[in-house]
């Protein structure tokens, strides 16, 4: 069931991966796509909350969520841009369910006084750069997705399927229950059901 009274905020972080994973991985992408050039990769914070955050609490939300060491890596727009034959693939978990990680933040901003913060996903932005001008083939970008993700457990983010409001918008609406009298019923009948 979509909340009518909640949003989703989102928020950003630079340089998601330390430069050794990110070169690792620049090096799986280039052994199967010798044509990509780099790769870059920022973290973004989808934040479903059920009223405005006042000046004081959003700072407190955004300093659980800085990281440490790069403070000034968490901004309010990405830095990756698509185009000029670049790719910009966002990967997060399925939304039909709660992250372990999700649980764990609401419940860190519940003990902090942020009652309206009611879940939290994170999600992975790859920019790919080609050599090309011309990007990349529908095969090599569904190629691409399947070596940065995990299919059972998470999902391709785009403008058709990214929550806007609610992360429940896109999942299959409840259907009423009722019982059937197996026994009763013929098999002819059942297959109506």
């Amino acid at each position: 069931m979509v909340r009518q009274d909640s949003w989703i905020l989102r928020f950003f972080q630079k340089s998601a991966f330390p430069e050794a994973k990110k070169s690792d991985l620049l090096k799986k992408l280039q052994d199967k796509h010798s044509f990509i050039e780099n790769v870059e990769v920022e973290l973004c914070f989808h934040v479903e909350i059920t009223s405005e955050l006042s000046e004081a609490e959003l700072n407190i939300f955004q300093w659980i969520l800085k990281s440490p060491l790069q403070p000034q890596s968490l901004l309010n727009s990405t830095s990756l841009k698509e185009g000029n034959g670049n790719l910009l693939v966002e990967i997060c978990h399925r939304f039909n369910f709660s992250t372990s990680n999700s649980t764990n933040a609401v419940s860190i901003c519940q003990n902090l006084g942020l009652k309206q913060v009611i879940r939290s996903e994170t999600s992975r932005r790859y920019w790919i750069k080609s050599h090309s001008t011309h990007g990349f083939s529908k095969i090599q970008e569904q190629e691409i997705i399947s070596m940065i993700h995990d299919r059972m457990n998470e999902c391709r983010y785009t403008e058709e399927n990214i929550p806007k409001k609610s992360f429940n918008e896109k999942l299959l609406k409840r259907e009423k229950i009722y019982n059937v009298d197996v026994l009763k019923l013929k098999a002819k009948k059942l297959f109506k059901i």
